[in-house]
């Protein structure tokens, strides 16, 4: 009878405490988060009219949601679950949301463990011709701050990296397959920088309005063909280099005829060259006689004209004198000392007039 005391009171006071409890509301907890600086936060209601819950699908609406705060904490309410004041539970009123804005690069490669993934994930395109190729692109992008609002409404919360490897890659080989359906593997082949233009303009595009920045895209190492057995004599691989080699050689053959054409034009013009110069040394030495004879005649005419306009001037030039006083008295001076140097010792006969004198010479004394 002792014993069974104490398990009586301890059964009821497990019963007593049992329902003390839905007396009583537990504590209000609260839940804070701390927005790092790459993640732009967004608080949405969880509850709410139904209609004011509509219009939260728009980019608008995420952005009147947007947190600039960096330590949020998340409100809570009183949520009953029986009669007693105890029974509930406090359940949150709004969800945080995050955009995590990390950069994030990727690599699809057709090569076991040389891109992002360890599998095949190579850009696969078919040239007209029905042969299958691939190409690796590389791509980087991330979320800007003011694109963060655009990236949660197209994609919600499903994380870059994912939308990039799935959405992405499927709009990369669409733009290839439609750029190489249209093209010879001849052709295609040599068109490798076209496709990069053409990929980057409709995928860059595309995904800024949906609010994603990719800053690289393009083509990252060499194509590679689809060859289920390589050391098949009638591969694919092995059909191409033969095509390619047979081009090569056709094309060494036609530079070869090429430069033999070119080599014959340089002879026959530098054999008419030849011909040319010695037809103009036999008629070399003709020339230069009538080079010579022109040279002397034009000399005579050219002294001739000389020796004419030095007379014609000397004449000029006595002609003026002769009417100059001074000439006048230099010529009879002149004349005078011819006189003196002919007198005998005689003296001179004077016959005077009224006007002037004459002197005379007279030689034999008379």
């Amino acid at each position: 009878m002792k014993k069974i005391m104490p398990i009586a009171l301890l059964a009821l006071m497990i019963i007593a405490s049992l329902s003390l409890t839905g007396c009583y509301k537990r504590y209000q907890t609260e839940h804070s988060y701390v927005v790092l600086p790459y993640q732009t936060a967004y608080l949405v209601p969880k509850e709410g009219d139904a209609a004011k819950q509509g219009k939260l699908n728009s980019v608008e609406a995420y952005e009147a949601c947007k947190v600039a705060s960096k330590r949020i904490i998340i409100p809570t309410r009183w949520n009953k679950l029986g009669r007693g004041p105890g029974n509930g539970e406090w359940i949150e009123t709004m969800e945080l949301v995050v955009v995590n804005r990390t950069p994030v690069a990727l690599h699809w490669t057709a090569q076991a463990e040389t891109g992002t993934s360890i599998n095949n994930e190579a850009i696969w395109m078919e040239s007209k011709d029905s042969i299958a190729l691939s190409i690796p692109i590389a791509m980087t992008a991330y979320i800007q701050e003011i694109d963060a609002s655009s990236y949660l409404f197209w994609y919600n919360r499903n994380q870059l990296f994912n939308v990039l490897n799935t959405e992405g890659r499927n709009k990369i080989m669409e733009v290839c397959a439609e750029f190489s359906n249209s093209l010879d593997l001849q052709d295609l082949t040599t068109r490798y920088e076209d496709i990069n233009i053409r990929v980057r303009e409709v995928v860059i595009d595309y995904f800024a309005q949906r609010g994603i920045t990719i800053t690289s895209l393009g083509i990252a190492g060499y194509a590679q063909y689809r060859d289920d057995d390589p050391k098949n004599p009638k591969s694919i691989a092995n059909s191409i280099d033969a095509v390619f080699a047979a081009q090569q050689t056709k094309a060494v053959e036609l530079a070869k005829a090429t430069v033999a054409e070119k080599h014959k034009a340089v002879m026959e013009a530098m054999g008419q060259a030849e011909a040319i110069k010695a037809q103009e040394a036999s008629r070399g030495p003709m020339i230069a006689e009538q080079k010579i004879s022109d040279a002397e005649k034009t000399a005579a005419g050219m002294i001739g004209e000389a020796k004419g306009n030095a007379i014609i001037s000397v004449n000029d030039v006595v002609k003026e004198a002769s009417s100059s006083p001074t000439f006048l008295k230099i010529m009879a001076l002149d004349v005078e000392s011819q006189r003196i140097e002919q007198w005998n010792g005689d003296s001179p006969v004077v016959v005077s007039g009224p006007n002037d004198f004459t002197p005379a010479n007279n030689s034999n004394g008379k």
